[in-house]
């Protein structure tokens, strides 16, 4: 992806394609507005510049995503690896990997065997994991 900014301030712009007819097609960051200018018009308007992405965006859709659902969640879980161990008769670990490989851990335990339910344990460390996940996926969304 071609970054440029507008000489003089810090508005970025995508260059997404330059025709051979002297039309050139940007796409700026700010507003996500795609404007055609004229190919002499851009030489004045733009410079290069050193900005990159750290990651490829795959679709519109997640730049213009601005919070999260329960939804999401429910997905991220049912999408993930997930490792349910029983120790010592008391305690409860629930271990989920998410699809990009993001590892969550949660336990629980009973003070004795007699009180131990590994159906409530395994629900209370899924209601973590899922907060977890919440808190961080909301942080993404941040403007």
């Amino acid at each position: 992806m071609k970054v440029y900014k507008v000489k003089g301030t810090e508005n970025k712009v995508e260059l997404l394609e330059m025709t051979t007819s002297g039309i050139v097609k940007i796409r700026d960051f700010a507003t996500d507005e795609i404007i055609e200018i004229t190919q002499q018009v851009f030489e004045i308007a733009f410079e290069p510049t050193e900005y990159k992405f750290i990651a490829n965006v795959t679709s519109k859709g997640d730049i213009q995503k601005k919070e999260i659902t329960q939804l999401d969640i429910d997905e991220l879980i049912e999408n993930a690896q997930v490792e349910i161990i029983e120790l010592f008769g008391k305690c409860t670990m629930v271990a989920v990997q998410l699809e990009n490989g993001f590892v969550f851990i949660e336990t629980t335990k009973s003070k004795n065997a007699d009180n131990y339910n590994k159906e409530e344990n395994v629900q209370n460390c899924f209601a973590r994991i899922k907060q977890r996940i919440w808190d961080l996926e909301s942080y993404k969304y941040q403007s």
